[in-house]
């Protein structure tokens, strides 16, 4: 039995803090409560990784992390997760403050971002890449557009269209929505799925994220 594909994803992984409002502010001083409030690992590229580990994907995942408390912690969970993290110095981990609403509306804060990496870091992204079978990046064959509660539509170069939509769901959190949905389809594409079998799998992966306070459940038995 083959093994099966490395994927590497390269990019961010942030450690956020969320706050769920009634609504978003208006741009007026005044005061309001948050309904909750919690803190989790956020970032594009973190979240991709941990949806595509959790479809059985070798996945190595090359993000600027700091030696401070949130690059290490971001570190353990993900690792915990099977990911095989490496990470490219920086000299602070980027830090997110993100408001969110119920009806899936956010704005986000960054704190903190990270350093600019240098050749030797770039150099070591760049191994990892021509290491594994898949890298996430755009190509021209086929895009994807992802569009929330109205589901999904592909587009081949050769024209032909494929629409899915989305699946019901108890939405608890929109962050990290597209990034499972991108991980389901590239995770049914790599096992022979059609691309209307794997934008089925992305919706399925999609529910997954928003029914979760992180970008992926797994987080909630690593964070704590």
């Amino acid at each position: 039995m083959s093994a099966p594909p490395s994927v590497a994803v390269c990019g961010a992984a942030s450690w956020n803090q969320l706050i769920l409002l009634d609504h978003l502010p208006e741009p007026v001083p005044h005061m309001q409560f948050a309904r909750r409030s919690w803190h989790t690992i956020g970032g594009t590229s973190a979240g991709k990784a941990l949806h595509l580990a959790s479809l059985g994907v070798n996945v190595r995942l090359c993000s600027p992390l700091g030696t401070d408390a949130e690059g290490q912690r971001i570190r353990s969970a993900l690792t915990a997760a099977g990911i095989d993290v490496e990470p490219l110095a920086s000299e602070q981990t980027e830090r997110h403050l993100n408001l969110m609403s119920d009806d899936g509306k956010r704005v986000s804060l960054y704190l903190a971002v990270p350093s600019t990496p240098t050749e030797h870091e770039l150099s070591i992204a760049a191994e990892a890449v021509a290491a594994a079978d898949v890298a996430v990046e755009r190509g021209p064959r086929l895009a994807v557009c992802t569009r929330g509660a109205e589901g999904a539509i592909a587009l081949e170069a050769s024209g032909a269209r494929h629409e899915v939509s989305a699946l019901p769901a108890d939405v608890v959190d929109t962050n990290g929505a597209g990034d499972a949905f991108m991980t389901g389809f590239l995770a049914a594409t790599l096992r022979g799925a059609t691309i209307d079998g794997a934008l089925t799998a992305g919706a399925a992966q999609a529910r997954t994220a928003v029914e979760s306070d992180h970008l992926h459940p797994k987080l909630s038995e690593l964070l704590i």
